[in-house]
């Protein structure tokens, strides 16, 4: 259970801080979607509050979230527990574990259903059902799992590229109540700002293009 144990590292570090009142678990390939202002502002906007990207289906959450510091006080003082709940019980922790926790420790109605971050998941993976889907979707996964396909429905689509029509449907998706940041990009991923038929005949760096969009600069 790696991810659990770098996930309570990171609450303690947090709890450290009494200024620390909410945090966001984000992925190393995320990028942002509003300003890191308007996202303080959305956060602050609903204390006391977490935000999980449920799977009603399984009773997890991606790992992606924001957490109230009431939360991750409660957390952290049921660390040992919650870390000999997930051992030898076949769960992927970082899906599993915080969600489950929280639910046990009675706080389901502190709880919201809202992803901060987004992540292109294909059907069946749950956690594409009933979320808005700026991108479109791949096509579902159908038939014989065994196939080169099969990794879609345990990761979400990786970009190395996005068209400037898909970057502006995300940037326009981004919501106080959803989709702050989005996954999963690799690090020199650029954004094809050519004519639709040679979009690539001019490319801009990701990080230039989101400095330039969300701070005019």
């Amino acid at each position: 259970y790696n991810i659990s144990l770098v996930m309570f590292g990171l609450m303690e570090a947090a709890l450290e801080d009494p200024g620390v009142q909410k945090v966001v678990f984000l992925s190393q390939d995320s990028v942002p979607l509003a300003t890191f202002p308007q996202i303080h502002r959305w956060a602050f906007a609903d204390l006391g509050l977490s935000w999980l990207c449920m799977d009603y289906e399984f009773s997890r959450s991606e790992p992606w979230m924001m957490l109230d510091r009431r939360h991750l006080a409660q957390l952290v003082a049921h660390r040992d527990d919650i870390l000999k709940m997930t051992q030898e019980r076949g769960m992927v922790d970082g899906e599993e574990m915080l969600l489950q926790a929280l639910y046990l420790l009675g706080e389901r109605k502190r709880l919201r259903d809202r992803c901060v971050l987004f992540a292109r998941w294909v059907l069946p993976k749950y956690f594409a059902v009933g979320r808005e889907a700026p991108l479109g979707r791949p096509p579902p996964l159908v038939g014989d799992y065994q196939r080169e396909q099969v990794g879609a429905c345990g990761h979400p689509s990786r970009f190395w590229s996005l068209p400037l029509a898909s970057m502006r449907k995300l940037l326009s998706a981004a919501r106080h109540d959803q989709y702050w940041f989005a996954r999963k990009f690799t690090h020199n991923a650029t954004v094809l700002l050519g004519h639709p038929r040679y979009p690539r005949s001019r490319q801009q760096p990701m990080q230039d293009f989101l400095i330039h969009e969300l701070y005019g600069e």
